[in-house]
C-alpha cells in the first residue's frame, strides 16, 4: 500500500518535491482528495482548463490528504470526497481541517443525494457546498470560479 498520495511508484521522493515546486510557484493550491482516477482526472481538467496557475495536489485518503496539507502549507481549496479510502471519511478531514484553518474553501462531492448530504453534519456544523456525482463539467467549473476568484464567504 502506497502513501496515497498519486504519484508514479518509481519517482514517489521526486515528484513530492516537483509538487513542492509546483505549489510554490503557484498563485493558488487546490487539494483534491478523491480515490476515483476518473474524478481526479475530470477536477484536473476542470482547473486546468480555466486557471493558468493553479497547483493542484491529489491525496486518496485521510491520512495522506493530511500529510499533503502540511507539507505544502495549506491549500486555498480543497476539493473533498465524503467516502474515502480507509477507515476515515471526507467529513471526518473536513472537520480536522476546520479546527486547522479557516482561510481554506472547500467543496464535497459524492452520489448522496443532496437532502442526505447535509444529515452527515453535526448541526452546529455549516456544511460546505456540495457537487453530486456524476459531475456536470460547468456546475464544477462555476462552483470552482466562486472560489478562486475569491467570491465565497
Amino acid at each position: 500500500m502506497g502513501t496515497g498520495i498519486t504519484t508514479n511508484a518509481n519517482y514517489k521522493k521526486q515528484s513530492r518535491l516537483d509538487d513542492r515546486l509546483m505549489t510554490s510557484m503557484a498563485d493558488k493550491k487546490v487539494l483534491v482528495v478523491e480515490d476515483d482516477p476518473f474524478s481526479q482526472k475530470f477536477f484536473q481538467k476542470v482547473i486546468s482548463d480555466n486557471y493558468k496557475n493553479v497547483g493542484i495536489v491529489f491525496a486518496r485518503d485521510y491520512e495522506s490528504a493530511l500529510r499533503a496539507y502540511y507539507l505544502h502549507g495549506g491549500f486555498d481549496m480543497v476539493i473533498l470526497d465524503i467516502f474515502l479510502e480507509g477507515r476515515r471519511s471526507g467529513v471526518e478531514l473536513y472537520k480536522t481541517l476546520r479546527e486547522i484553518t479557516s482561510s481554506t474553501s472547500f467543496i464535497m462531492t459524492s452520489a448522496l443525494e443532496p437532502e442526505n448530504y447535509r444529515e452527515l453534519f453535526d448541526e452546529d456544523l455549516n456544511p460546505p457546498p456540495y457537487l453530486q456525482k456524476p459531475f456536470q463539467p460547468e456546475e464544477c467549473a462555476e462552483l470552482v470560479n466562486v472560489f478562486m476568484k475569491g467570491d465565497a464567504s
